[in-house]
């Protein structure tokens, strides 16, 4: 833009001579300036041959002074003052002297720009995390719409989770995804949320839609469709015979990763519509999973982990979580905030979480406070005690320095899942690396 700008400049100081002024401009600035004020006149040559009247047209061409100034010369004339001469008048010269430095400086600063964000470009390729090549990128690459979430499992790809290793980040919000479900699966995400309504569809059959608001929502994003038709035929396949060398040995049905096939899936549902009219529909569409062992159980006392564990929030009642006092597959939604109270444990929740804002309040500039960081610490100890999971929501997310703090401070303060919006700055890149030279490379 700056090269844009200073050529019209450039134009006006040598009013369009020879075009080789502008390859001059690229030399030493020292060097150029020096060479433009220094002007060597024309030296007349002295004809020592006797006179004669008889001369050739070549050599008179030849003894003579060319009638055209070198160009140089040329311009000088714009840029030297003389008096009494034809070259510039004092202010003449002095501006186009201005003009000259201004337009030099313009294009070393439009090449030192330019080699800078080549640089920049340069870091960001090589900073960038690897992304790996398996059954999941092929799927979040080719998805278009609710359907595909199913149809793209066939056949089969038997390299769906390879090189995934699972991570400890909850999937904010993962509907709002442009591929929901597999997104978060393919950069190793162990939590995946979605906001379910109960609607009537057009037979008078109830059914759970998936949307934030119930204006968003419509007949095809439906919580089987998103979710749990993909995670039973995931779970399916991963479970077959000879899926793994050791498959005969396992005591428990493998998760969706093949590098931790114990890891389990959490599915966060946040009730959107009454607890009294989801759960039962909920508890009804979650029979397939169910008769398959796929779930994590609080059975007679004892706590069975399975590869998908769903945990319900938003409406979601304490009463009806407990309701079934001999056999549970839908845990609580605890709020941490009241965690301490003791009817909160692991027969009847999994996660903890709360609003950070609400929790410990605005965090200037983006820091925790010693005050704020030791509400942060107590409630993730008192999480732990228990056995549930911490989890804060409402993070910062911008600045992307300010949210990278917030990620750094929650996990080495030992939390159980963060929670994230941005799955490929949170799992794949280096945090120490977003920023680099006041550049963001990632986020």
């Amino acid at each position: 833009m700056s090269t844009l700008i200073c050529c019209p400049i450039a134009l006006s100081i040598f009013d369009f001579y020879d075009y080789r002024g502008f390859f001059f401009s690229i030399m030493g600035f020292r060097t150029l300036i020096r060479k433009l004020l220094r002007v060597k006149q024309p030296v007349d040559l002295v004809d020592l041959s006797p006179p004669t009247r008889s001369r050739s047209s070549s050599q008179s061409s030849y003894d003579e002074p060319k009638g055209d100034r070198p160009w140089r010369s040329l311009v000088g004339r714009k840029l030297r003052y003389k008096p009494g001469s034809g070259f510039a008048t004092r202010r003449k010269a002095y501006r186009n002297r201005i003009l000259l430095i201004i337009f030099i400086l313009c294009v070393l600063a439009s090449i030192a720009v330019g080699t800078w964000y080549a640089l920049v470009i340069a870091l960001i390729k090589r900073l960038s995390p690897k992304t790996p090549s398996n059954g999941l990128q092929s799927i979040t690459k080719n998805w278009q719409r609710p359907s595909d979430s199913l149809r793209l499992l066939s056949p089969w790809p038997q390299d769906f989770s390879r090189d995934i290793s699972p991570i400890q980040i909850h999937s904010h919000n993962d509907y709002h995804r442009k591929v929901p479900l597999y997104e978060a699966l393919a950069v190793g995400c162990v939590g995946v949320e979605a906001d379910i309504w109960v609607r009537h569809d057009g037979n008078g059959k109830e059914v759970l839609l998936v949307g934030h608001s119930s204006k968003s929502l419509t007949a095809q994003r439906t919580l089987s469709n998103l979710y749990l038709d993909p995670l039973l035929q995931i779970l399916d396949n991963q479970n077959k015979l000879g899926a793994y060398e050791d498959s005969q040995n396992q005591n428990r049905p493998v998760g969706v990763f093949e590098t931790q096939p114990d890891e389990s899936v959490v599915l966060l549902l946040d009730f959107k519509s009454s607890s009294a009219d989801l759960f039962p529909i909920v508890l009804a569409a979650l029979e397939p999973l169910r008769n398959k062992g796929y779930l994590t159980t609080y059975t007679n006392n004892i706590l069975t982990p399975g590869p998908l564990t769903i945990v319900a929030s938003g409406n979601a009642q304490y009463s009806d979580i407990i309701s079934n006092s001999t056999y549970r597959d839908i845990f609580l939604d605890a709020p941490l905030a009241s965690i301490s109270d003791p009817k909160y444990n692991t027969t009847n929740s999994y996660y903890a979480s709360t609003s950070l804002a609400k929790a410990v309040g605005r965090l200037w500039g983006g820091k925790f406070s010693s005050k704020q960081l030791q509400i942060v610490k107590d409630q993730i100890k008192a999480a732990s005690d228990k056995g549930l999971k911490d989890r804060y929501w409402d993070t910062i997310s911008w600045p992307i320095p300010w949210r990278d703090y917030v990620w750094k401070t929650l996990m080495n303060e030992g939390t159980a899942m963060l929670n994230a919006d941005d799955l490929e700055s949170a799992g794949r890149w280096n945090w120490d690396y977003c920023v680099v030279a006041g550049f963001i490379l990632c986020g």
